[in-house]
């Protein structure tokens, strides 16, 4: 016995959901940890000065945002596991503008902690063979993790080039390293972003 069914319309509706969590995950998510942020930074800086009232809504507003980014992180991840396809999807792109849009979109994020970003790149025709949605994940939240843990009127420095046939991109800031504590705050930092 055979049987003949016509799966269009499910392909359809699998491409539909795959999209839209895709706009979501660059849309939705962006914005989401910027107010995420400003809640928190309301909520550690102003919370002397609030009223009782407002002290609760802040929690709140803390709490709920926080859970909506773990619901589109999920969503993101049950997506990945869920396609046939590869899990990444590399391609040779120039590297220069996708850092700039990277700086452009959390030029917010930056101007919350009161730091700026600045690139320099040795060549503007590198280029790099990448999986580029998650390239901008990841340097998104390394730029914002020093944009967080940098004094005020901090200005990163975004580094770019090449060295044995491999392109480097590097974040300075305050000519200094990490200490061991900010590097364990990093991993746990991206650790709760994956």
């Amino acid at each position: 016995i055979g049987i003949v069914r016509d799966i269009t319309d499910k392909k359809h509706a699998d491409e539909l959901r795959n999209q839209f969590i895709n706009s979501a995950s660059k849309e939705i998510l962006g914005p989401l940890s910027l107010i995420g942020e400003a809640i928190l930074r309301l909520k550690n800086k102003e919370q002397d000065n609030l009223p009782d009232s407002i002290k609760h809504v802040v929690d709140i507003a803390h709490t709920n945002s926080l859970r909506l980014q773990q619901l589109m992180h999920d969503l993101i991840e049950i997506q990945n596991i869920s396609k046939d396809d590869a899990s990444f999807r590399f391609e040779t792109t120039p590297v220069l503008p996708l850092v700039e849009e990277v700086v452009r979109r959390n030029k917010t994020f930056g101007d919350i902690y009161q730091n700026k970003a600045s690139i320099n790149a040795s060549a503007d025709d590198l280029t790099i063979h990448i999986d580029i949605t998650r390239f901008y994940q990841a340097l998104a939240q390394l730029l914002q993790y020093a944009f967080k843990n940098s004094p005020a009127d901090t200005l990163l420095d975004i580094r770019i080039n090449e060295e044995r046939s491999r392109v480097n991109i590097s974040i300075h800031f305050n000519n200094r390293s990490l200490s061991d504590e900010q590097r364990k705050n990093l991993c746990e930092h991206f650790s709760s972003a994956t």
